[in-house]
């Protein structure tokens, strides 16, 4: 049976499908376990193309690009990956996924040290996160913020864009972006030339992450104390 053949309950199943797989993937990044998380994006893809499911594939995508960046596997070709991805979810005006997608872009500028383009897209950023309600969105946009103030060596705007961070989830309960708020103050203070007070506090985030099972941010913390 052909796409256009299915049923709408039938294109809703398989739509269901596919979220389901980005959320277990998304859980999966978090806790570290990179390759099962690509092989629920790679169905869920191919789910949504099933139904051609437009907006659905472009996150698919861009968290593909995600995981690939997490492997150091992000190859030239991904930004364009990325950069589609962006305008479909723009299109279809899904501001807080064109906000998701446009940080993973942006920490791969980072990576490559492309510091300025960095710049340039969080400035775009911040008025978008403006129009989001979604305050761990609007923590996400803040804290890849912060990152950039960091690489451009402005510490006081980071430290100060990371306050502004936590404000926006005091009330979630939101233990992931509790630890990156700290592992972002923790390297923040290590490139800021505070190397122990950093170290300690890039421990402590390692020794709760582990804890916690968030695997992804033990390998940013131990990342950090190098």
């Amino acid at each position: 049976m052909c796409p256009l053949q299915l049923s709408h309950r039938e294109m809703g199943d398989k739509a269901e499908y596919a979220n389901a797989e980005r959320r277990m993937a998304r859980a999966l990044i978090l806790h570290g376990d990179d390759s099962v998380a690509a092989q629920e994006l790679a169905h869920a893809l191919a789910t949504d193309q099933s139904i051609n499911a437009k907006p659905g594939a472009a996150l698919d995508r861009a968290s593909i690009a995600e995981v690939a960046l997490e492997q150091g596997k992000f190859k030239p070709e991904d930004v364009e990956t990325v950069r589609a991805a962006i305008e479909e979810l723009r299109a279809q005006k899904m501001t807080d996924d064109e906000i998701e997608a446009e940080i993973v872009l942006i920490r791969q500028l980072l990576q490559q040290r492309n510091n300025a383009t960095a710049a340039q897209m969080v400035r775009q950023l911040d008025a978008l996160s403006a129009r989001s309600t979604d305050p761990i969105v609007r923590f996400d946009a803040a804290l890849i913020t912060a990152r950039v103030y960091e690489m451009e060596r402005r510490f006081a705007d980071s430290t100060r864009t990371v306050k502004s961070a936590v404000a926006y989830i005091e009330k979630t309960g939101c233990v992931r972006c509790q630890l990156e708020a700290s592992l972002e103050r923790g390297e923040i203070e290590s490139q800021s030339g505070n190397t122990s007070s950093g170290s300690l506090e890039l421990r402590e985030v390692a020794d709760e992450a582990q804890h916690r099972g968030f695997g992804l941010i033990v390998q940013r913390a131990n990342a950090g104390m190098r």
